[in-house]
């Protein structure tokens, strides 16, 4: 089941406070650990592989 509006929109600005309270020397590794707390629960490692790709894609960054 996908979040709906409302609650994407909660978890982008608990997101964007968590970023902020990391500081720009750690938030790339709260990123990185947010990241693989939330793999953990999925199905696959190819789920997560996509959404990676995804994500790159949507920066112009496409992985090789």
């Amino acid at each position: 089941m996908s979040l709906s509006f409302t609650e994407m929109e909660t978890v982008y600005e608990a997101l964007a406070g968590a970023i902020d309270q990391a500081g720009d020397d750690h938030a790339a590794l709260f990123l990185t650990k947010l990241a693989l707390f939330l793999a953990k629960d999925m199905e696959n490692s190819e789920q997560v592989l996509a959404a990676i790709r995804e994500c790159l894609r949507s920066l112009g960054r496409e992985q090789a």
